[in-house]
C-alpha cells in the first residue's frame, strides 16, 4: 500500500474508506506503474502509448528526469529500457543508485546552489546529439525548481 500507516488511520469505517479512495488515487498517479504500463519494447521498436519509434533508425537513446518522481520514473525506464539506453540524468529530491543513469540531488521547494549542478551536466550531454538521437524527458512536480539556471550563469 501507498499509505504506510493506514492501519494506524483507519479508526473508523468512514475514515478507511477515506483511505481506501486516497489509496486508489495514489495507485493510478504510480509513476513507475504508468510507466510501465506505457513503454515497452517490441519487435525492435520502443513503444510510448501505443506510438512506435523505430530503434534501428535511433543513434543513441538518452533519458532525462526531472522532478520529485524522476527516481521512480528513472528506475521504471530502465527497468522497461535496459541495453537501449545510452546514457542519462535524473535529477530528484532524494539520491539513489542507477545502473545506466547518474543521479543528482537538488532542493525542492526553494532552489539552491545544488540545483544548478545537474542542468549543466544535462545540457553538455544532450550539446554532443544529433537528429539521429531519441531524448526521452520525464517531468514531474519540483522539476522547475530543480532545474535551475540562474542568470549569471554560463554553460
Amino acid at each position: 500500500m501507498k499509505i504506510k500507516n493506514f492501519d494506524e488511520l483507519a479508526k473508523s469505517e468512514a475514515r478507511k474508506n477515506a483511505l481506501l479512495i486516497a489509496e486508489a488515487g495514489l495507485e493510478a498517479i504510480d509513476t513507475e506503474r504508468i510507466i510501465k504500463n506505457n513503454v515497452r519494447l517490441q519487435n525492435g521498436s520502443l513503444l510510448i502509448k501505443g506510438n512506435a519509434i523505430q530503434l534501428d533508425t535511433v543513434k543513441k537513446l538518452f533519458v532525462i528526469c526531472v522532478g520529485k518522481c524522476s527516481l521512480e520514473a528513472g528506475t521504471a525506464l530502465e527497468e522497461v529500457l535496459d541495453d537501449v539506453i545510452t546514457d542519462g540524468i535524473v535529477l530528484d529530491i532524494k539520491k539513489s543508485k542507477l545502473r545506466k543513469l547518474r543521479v543528482y540531488g537538488g532542493t525542492n521547494p526553494l532552489p539552491s546552489d545544488s540545483n544548478t549542478i545537474a542542468p549543466k551536466a544535462i545540457i553538455k550531454l544532450l550539446s554532443g546529439g544529433s537528429e539521429e538521437d531519441l531524448v526521452i524527458f520525464v517531468i514531474s512536480g519540483g522539476g522547475s525548481t530543480l532545474l535551475s539556471q540562474p542568470a549569471n550563469s554560463t554553460f
